[in-house]
């Protein structure tokens, strides 16, 4: 009879938890998931903020290292479809609701196909996002484009944008124009190998001039290069990362 009950009482929550790992769906209208969703945040925040664990709510059949896993694979799915506007996840979902068929079915006293449930997804939507940010969104081309160009790695265009961008940046920052620079900027990629990086990389990487309220400052203390970098790539090259290369 506890049996019985305890099978019972699991039931809803293992629903839950195949409709987010197999489909990246939240249905809890009652607040009962151990995922909990904040539809306030933006979309551009929802890696990082839009889903946590209730752990509160995680029943005791579900170790913490499960939920975890649990809540980063629907995160997953909903990431790839929303910000990455991608739909191939779809594909996948036969594949790991049959994991968890073939371990027995889920219910209560069977943690196999649980486990197997959860790993298939998370092996499958690790590689549909890998897959996804350096195939579609080159990611592997950018983070080599942030070393080249914010780390100096690209020798020959560093050396001739500094021949060429010297003169100006002597002078007081209130005389100093973001957009002579910016034409400087440009002959410098023409007369180096950077002119055989891909438009999409060239196309980053701007001048700035940070804020400056004159007084004995020169176009050197308020110059850099930036390296601009659009959803979904925000969410690895976060405000807090780009600041620390431009520093």
């Amino acid at each position: 009879t506890v049996n019985r009950l305890l099978t019972a009482a699991s039931a809803p929550v293992l629903q839950m938890v195949r409709q987010w790992v197999v489909a990246g769906e939240l249905d809890d209208p009652r607040g009962e998931f151990f995922v909990v969703s904040d539809p306030a945040v933006a979309e551009e925040d929802l890696w990082r903020h839009r889903y946590r664990l209730d752990d509160d709510m995680r029943p005791p059949f579900i170790s913490p290292e499960i939920a975890a896993d649990v809540l980063r694979v629907g995160k997953s799915i909903n990431f790839l479809r929303r910000c990455c506007d991608d739909d191939s996840w779809a594909e996948e979902r036969a594949p790991v609701a049959a994991a968890a068929a073939a371990a027995g079915g889920l219910g209560y006293g069977n943690p196999a196909a649980l486990d197997a449930l959860v790993r298939e997804a998370k092996r499958r939507i690790d590689r549909c996002l890998r897959r996804v940010l350096f195939e579609r969104y080159k990611f592997g081309e950018h983070c080599f484009a942030v070393k080249r160009y914010l780390l100096l790695g690209q020798g020959d265009f560093h050396h001739y944008l500094m021949d060429l961008i010297g003169p100006d940046l002597a002078e007081p920052a209130s005389t100093v124009s973001a957009y002579k620079l910016t034409g400087t900027l440009e002959a410098a990629i023409r007369a180096s190998n950077a002119q055989f990086d891909s438009p999409d990389v060239l196309d980053r990487l701007r001048v700035r001039m940070m804020a400056h309220v004159g007084g004995d400052e020169q176009g050197w203390d308020v110059f850099s290069l930036e390296y601009t970098v659009t959803p979904p790539l925000t969410t690895v090259f976060t405000e807090a990362a780009m600041g620390k290369y431009l520093r």
